[in-house]
């Protein structure tokens, strides 16, 4: 046994999920701190818009929040072909570095909103390639008994700028300077920890590098032995097998099922209203309790709860609750919890003057109930089904497509949620409440269990007829 009583191959494979929880860093902190920063009057007051009307701080918000995902979007795509052709770790660090230059032309006070949008825009380059770097790289590597935890690490996200933002008087710059550029210790390290780990085993395969992909499997695996040699071998024959049919592999009426599945999967977890809560949650929580109140209290307090949540999902329910059930369950939960946001907040409006109503307290424990259930479904298991669903040679493009629809659809979100709070109100929650209840019946007609399942089985089960006729001729 090794550090704190795992085998050295479990340690490995958890350092590994270490990083693919920075890499998560990059999306969460950097969309999170943002929805309190730009509230700051300090920060107002370097970017000069104090005394801006309601219109216009809905406008920087959304440009705020909406120029990173266009950044993501394009760093999506463009870091695809590099990934394919150089390989996932060093794809992953230039993700990394693009980012740190991102968050450090943030930090900077140019009392200049267009320099802070440059940043966002840059930053989100490299948020989007490392959206689909971690992915790939953790379901290629993760022992298949692991992969659900280890996995759904990318959804493991850390608020920390409420304590920072409360404690900096507010006449200073550094309020807002330090949770941005903050951002820049986990791309670093994300980059610097990208050094210590070898390439992805089954891209050296594709690549017929195959002696270095046995070093790269026998590392994670801290083993030699014969569960190893078959998984390698395994490997190989689903590569070789699939190039052998690649010529109408993405004509096949199962290659398009997996695409339209890892894509509306992807679709379906940023329309969950989640990452519309944590991108603006000070306006929601003022939405729903009034002004006059500590929104950023809450606030923080809503992103530690995503944390606990997420974590006790990773540790303890990621492989005992199967992907199906995880997507269903929590789709339909979500949609109880917003309908009833929106039935409350329309019939008992908030007080407002500070005063929370019990009706108030009410909508607050839903909306945190709400991401709680997010982030023990939807949230992190997204991430990594997209990756199991796919065949080898679909999944880089597959990734790509399923994530880039994904920041697209953050794109809507990002500008259209500040507007819809403004004009819908309630009709917002339950805008939200009826995507969800869509999701669960897609969930539950077209999501496939891959939960225990290795990729190469995967294989095997939806192409059951290719691997039939090929044992067959294995065996003459």
């Amino acid at each position: 046994m090794g550090f704190l009583g795992l085998s050295k191959g479990d340690a490995r494979a958890y350092y590994l999920g270490t990083l693919v929880c920075l890499g998560g860093f990059l999306f969460g902190y950097d969309t999170g701190v943002v929805s309190g920063t730009i509230t700051l009057e300090s920060y107002k007051r370097s970017f000069g818009y104090t005394d801006a009307s309601e219109d216009t701080n809905a406008r920087i918000s959304s440009l705020t929040v909406g120029l990173q995902q266009c950044g993501s979007f394009v760093g999506c795509f463009a870091i695809f072909p590099m990934a394919s052709r150089f390989g996932r770790k060093l794809s992953m660090q230039l993700s990394a570095l693009v980012f740190v230059i991102g968050a450090a032309i943030q930090t900077g006070d140019t009392h200049d909103l267009a320099s802070f949008y440059v940043g966002r825009v840059v930053a989100g380059l490299g948020v989007g390639g490392a959206s689909v770097l971690v992915p790939l790289y953790a379901s290629e590597m993760s022992p298949k008994r692991l992969r659900g935890r280890i996995g759904s690490g990318y959804q493991f996200l850390f608020t920390a700028n409420y304590g920072v933002n409360k404690h900096i008087s507010p006449r200073l710059e550094k309020q807002w300077q330090i949770p941005i550029s903050m951002q820049i210790i986990p791309g670093a390290l994300l980059g610097l920890g990208m050094i210590t780990v070898p390439e992805s085993c089954r891209w050296l395969v594709q690549r017929e590098r195959c002696d270095e992909a046995w070093e790269s499997l026998t590392w994670i695996r801290a083993s030699h032995g014969a569960e190893v040699q078959d998984e390698m071998n395994e490997i190989v024959t689903t590569v070789v097998l699939e190039r052998n049919c690649s010529r109408n592999i993405l004509r096949s009426r199962v290659s398009l099922y997996r695409l339209m599945l890892a894509f509306t999967v992807m679709v379906a977890q940023v329309c969950t209203g989640a990452n519309a809560l944590a991108y603006f949650s000070p306006q929601f929580f003022k939405l729903v309790v009034g002004d006059g109140t500590d929104n950023l209290l809450i606030s923080g307090i809503f992103g530690a709860i995503k944390i606990v949540s997420c974590g006790v999902f990773i540790f303890f329910l990621s492989e005992k609750m199967g992907r199906r059930a995880s997507f269903c369950g929590g789709a339909i939960l979500m949609s109880a919890c917003l309908l009833c946001v929106a039935i409350v907040d329309k019939l008992e409006p908030p007080l407002g003057d500070g005063v929370v109503s019990g009706a108030g307290i009410g909508v607050i424990a839903l909306l945190f109930l709400t991401i709680i259930v997010y982030n023990m479904s939807w949230g992190p298991l997204g991430w990594i089904y997209i990756a199991e669903v796919l065949s080898p040679s679909t999944r880089d493009l597959g990734v790509a497509i399923s994530l880039g629809t994904q920041w697209i659809f953050n794109i809507i979100w990002s500008v259209s949620t500040p507007y819809m709070i403004n004009s819908l109100g309630w009709g917002t929650f339950l805008f939200f409440a009826i995507i969800n209840a869509c999701s669960a019946v897609f969930a539950w007609f077209f999501v496939r269990e891959t939960m225990g399942k290795s990729l190469e089985e995967m294989e095997k089960e939806f192409n059951p007829d290719i691997y039939d006729e090929n044992s067959e001729k294995s065996m003459v």
